[in-house]
């Protein structure tokens, strides 16, 4: 063919950047209109009108550049969102007694908020949680022990136990993390697990907790029904305690963290 005029036609509106594409036009002649002549020069000479009743067509051309002159970004579809809102916060307790309490999944998913639906039930904002790390500043002279519970059993026997001598009397931070491959509180968790323990964990009376967890807001899975607490009031929105309505690890949601 050796009558066509190109025309090269940028999509899109100017913006900063890079450009990825620009559309071309191209002009065909009507067969009768085709010269014989092959000669890179004559088409190069070839103008616009040289076709009055010639066809026309766009195809789409990729070139990569910076933005310049006569340089668009090319037309995309809004990037994939994810509907799911996923928060990490610590939340701080302080130990009421010295004994060993459990916390179950139920108990993580009421803590970052439940909402009073009446005087003895709520349901959780949470729909997924997972644990991090906890951290305890022991009272002088105490003890603390954490021990994680496991993923469909599969998990080796330990605890962890730190004491403090007498006489001490500031105390370090220790911090306890579930392991990667075997304990339950390291994976997401949800309603379905609502009965199984995260963890079992003991401290001194007047020891400070600090529990480092992410939780997804209720999406796809349906907010958790929490039962066993009185004097809620419809609609209002309670932060309950590590190990549960008659815990004793009670929640310092006042506290900055």
């Amino acid at each position: 063919m050796s009558a066509r005029n190109i025309e090269k036609k940028a999509i899109g509106t100017p913006t900063r950047g890079r450009f990825d594409s620009f559309a071309t036009k191209i002009q065909i002649p009507k067969s009768d209109e085709v010269s014989s002549k092959t000669d890179d020069d004559d088409y190069d000479r070839l103008s616009a009108g040289d076709s009055k009743e010639s066809m026309e067509a766009t195809i789409l051309t990729k070139g990569r550049g910076r933005m310049g002159k006569g340089k668009f970004m090319k037309d995309t579809l809004p990037p994939m969102l994810d509907t799911t809102i996923v928060n990490r916060r610590t939340f701080r307790f302080l130990s009421g007694a010295g004994s060993t309490i459990q916390t179950t999944v139920e108990n993580l998913l009421a803590i970052p908020g439940m909402i009073a639906s009446v005087g003895t039930t709520a349901y959780t904002i949470a729909s997924t949680v997972r644990v991090h790390s906890i951290k305890i500043w022991v009272a002088a002279g105490g003890l603390a022990s954490v021990y994680w519970g496991a993923g469909d059993g599969y998990s080796k026997d330990s605890s962890e136990v730190s004491t403090l001598p007498l006489g001490i009397t500031k105390t370090g931070c220790m911090v306890f993390k579930p392991d990667a491959k075997t304990d339950l509180a390291n994976f997401w968790m949800n309603a379905a697990q609502a009965s199984a323990i995260a963890f079992y964990m003991s401290s001194t009376q007047g020891s400070i907790v600090d529990l480092d967890m992410s939780w997804t807001e209720s999406n796809a899975f349906a907010p958790t029904l929490i039962a066993g607490y009185t004097g809620m009031t419809t609609g209002n929105m309670y932060r309950p305690g590590l190990n549960g309505p008659t815990g004793t690890y009670v929640q310092q949601s006042n506290v900055p963290i």
